[in-house]
């Protein structure tokens, strides 16, 4: 998203790590495809459609809170089968072209989701702290953001590349959410489904709070499942400081904060890049 792009900054992380390589006599190239207001739908889809075609060896994602405000809603919510045989990933790349290309085909696919999350039941539907009317769903949580991410790690094994997953920084509170990383995945969702009945003057922060637990612990969760991925959390050391060190905003990052999360990414995948550049 927008921290990713870096609006705020002229030297946003994915420069950063570019830098930072290059100085270590390691001669790559950093591209950054980062986009202001994107969650991880329009991620995946740039990724299958036009990002494969620079052929990268190395992917890293960041997808948090834009995932939450732009991919929870009804139509996106619903769960994507995980990739599991060469059909599937067939079936998968089909249908990020057809989605891509054909507008009859992308009307008919969100029409037929969004027709699917009128049956959510009522207890499934979480209050949008923005509006009254509006409802995220506790399927994105539980199962699709987890589920979306797992086809973009398979797809990228298909073609030969590792994934790098980045845990985001968020500061709200943040006794309170070092108090959320003691709990379950699934303990913060169950806080998420009754945020709006808390004491709490703030429920927009209570809302973010619990959302960015949760999809940051679901990177935890897909390790599990894919140890040869590589989970990045800059958090530890980005709270560590106070807020305007490394924060604009409660969001997006100073030069400062930037310099962080290339430096763990860097730590991450030094030992694959440097394989990489002796290999050719």
């Amino acid at each position: 998203g927008s921290t990713t792009l870096g609006i705020e900054t002229d030297s946003p992380y994915p420069k950063i790590l570019e830098k930072k390589l290059k100085d270590k006599k390691i001669n790559c190239e950093v591209l950054n495809f980062g986009f202001s207001g994107k969650g991880l739908n329009f991620l995946e889809n740039l990724l299958v459609t036009e990002a494969i075609n620079y052929s990268p060896n190395i992917i890293t994602i960041m997808s948090n809170r834009n995932s939450v405000m732009y991919d929870s809603y009804g139509s996106s919510s619903i769960s994507p089968d995980v990739i599991s045989s060469s059909f599937d990933f067939y079936y998968y790349k089909l249908k990020k072209f057809l989605f891509s290309e054909i507008m009859t085909y992308r009307f008919l696919d969100l029409s037929s989701k969004r027709i699917m999350s009128l049956f959510y039941s009522q207890e499934n539907k979480i209050l949008s702290p923005y509006d009254s009317n509006t409802y995220h769903l506790k399927n994105y949580f539980v199962s699709k953001y987890e589920n979306q991410l797992k086809n973009i790690i398979n797809f990228s094994k298909q073609n030969g590349i590792k994934v790098v997953l980045i845990k985001q920084a968020h500061y709200l509170n943040i006794d309170q959410q070092k108090k959320l990383k003691l709990l379950s995945k699934e303990q913060v969702i169950n806080k998420l489904l009754n945020y709006n009945k808390e004491k709490s003057n703030n429920k927009i922060n209570l809302f973010w709070s619990y959302t960015n637990a949760i999809l940051n612990k679901s990177l935890d969760k897909i390790k599990l499942d894919y140890p040869d991925i590589k989970i990045v959390d800059p958090t530890k050391e980005i709270y560590k400081y106070k807020k305007e060190i490394n924060f604009v905003d409660d969001l997006h990052l100073t030069s400062h904060g930037n310099e962080i999360i290339a430096n763990e990414i860097m730590l991450s995948v030094l030992n694959d890049v440097k394989l990489l550049a002796n290999s050719n």
